[in-house]
């Protein structure tokens, strides 16, 4: 089964937006956050939404069964009297469902290459350095180069560092194909400014894991570039233009050294058991707090609050036993995704290979900062990768 050229745009496009909010919140304020959630997760759903009366018994057991453990998850939080019993994130919840549904779906169609519409191209790049360039802005206007507190109350520092890292994924992504010089110029000047935003918010994770997601998928071709004399000439010449701007602008350059800081502080938990990074910290505390009183959550944590910074943990400490098979769902998928990538390493240009790319991502940041709400494409991976896929030879689509 073939997904159509516009109905994969379409996806693309509810995709980006879906990622998108955190730098909307910079050009249209906390709308233009609310607009995309909405609207990129319902245009992913609606442009999948006719293939759910073409499915077989499989995926009515999905729609079912999901929907059931949705409730359950639900009342849990209920009966706990969790934090997560609010009205906010019970939508969240909701949302991640329908894009598990999404991701189950797009596992049912053909691995092709896919056409991706130029303008479309143009607009995510368009959208994303003017969003980049209001960020930047409003560090210089609030002078607030040396804290990571953006002075606004409905953003964070790994929140936008995680949004702007899948952009990032999805820029080089595009960096693959055969694209003329205006878009590759368009894609790399995209590409450098969610880097920046990245390292303005001095997040470790986020940072980390690109480099580990980055190398992942693209070892191969990491490798080739060192040999590529052009190629790596032409990478050369960005590093060093990046490296021109960093070293005339007073923000980044501070911001430079307090990531580098805090990557010592970080590091120096492994190699010398100096316990004085206060987030680290905090993560342990609560990581230890599970290990001691886990035998007393067989239904989840009473008043659960602080999300653990962990995915596994904070599956038992929400849910309990009940949680075992997403426990189950999340460590099948991961395989699936990675054998996946090996057997599909030559053409990784398919909308399943972008969504296995920002999947990956997601799935390794998941194991130190955002909780299972926010994390929404962990949620359409888990959907895309439970099953083994069937293997095919790329094919493209016209």
């Amino acid at each position: 089964m073939k997904l159509e050229y516009s109905r994969i745009n379409y996806i693309l496009t509810g995709l980006f937006l879906l990622i998108f909010p955190s730098n909307a919140y910079f050009i249209f304020g906390n709308i233009g956050k609310i607009f995309c959630l909405t609207f990129g997760s319902s245009i992913i759903f609606l442009s999948l939404f006719k293939f759910i009366y073409l499915g077989d018994k499989k995926t009515l057991k999905i729609l079912i069964g999901g929907f059931l453990f949705l409730l359950m998850f639900i009342y849990i939080s209920y009966v706990q009297d969790q934090y997560t019993f609010t009205p906010l994130i019970i939508t969240f919840s909701i949302v991640n469902y329908f894009l598990f549904i999404c991701g189950f779906l797009i596992n049912k169609f053909e691995i092709n290459e896919f056409k991706i519409n130029n303008k479309l191209m143009f607009l995510f790049s368009l959208f994303t350095i003017i969003s980049c360039y209001y960020f930047y802005n409003s560090f210089v206007f609030l002078s607030v180069d040396s804290v990571r507190g953006f002075g606004f109350d409905n953003l964070n520092a790994v929140g936008v560092a995680y949004s702007n890292t899948q952009l990032a994924l999805i820029f080089l992504f595009f960096l693959q194909r055969k694209n003329n010089l205006f878009m590759k110029l368009m894609l790399i000047s995209s590409l450098v400014c969610t880097l920046v935003i990245i390292l303005i918010t001095e997040s470790r994770g986020p940072f980390i894991f690109l480099i580990l997601t980055t190398l992942i998928i693209y070892y191969k071709r990491i490798i080739n570039l060192i040999f590529n004399f052009k190629k790596l000439f032409f990478f050369l010449i960005i590093i060093l233009s990046v490296f021109y701007f960093v070293q005339n602008s007073s923000l980044i350059s501070n911001k430079l050294v307090s990531f580098n800081n805090r990557l010592i502080s970080l590091f120096s938990i492994f190699t010398s058991n100096q316990f004085d990074d206060a987030s680290s910290l905090e993560r342990i505390e609560i990581q230890l707090d599970f290990f001691a009183n886990y035998h007393k959550m067989f239904l989840g944590k009473y008043q659960y609050k602080p999300y653990p910074h962990n995915q596994f943990i904070e599956i038992f400490m929400r849910w309990g036993v009940f949680g075992i098979p997403i426990l189950i769902i999340s460590l099948k998928s991961i395989i699936n995704a990675l054998r996946f990538k090996k057997n599909h390493d030559s053409n990784l240009l398919s909308l399943k290979s972008l969504v296995m790319i920002l999947f990956v991502y997601c799935y390794l940041q998941s194991f130190t900062s955002l909780s299972l709400d926010n994390n929404r494409i962990l949620w359409m991976g888990f959907g895309l990768f439970m099953y083994n896929y069937t293997k095919q030879s790329p094919k493209m689509l016209n």
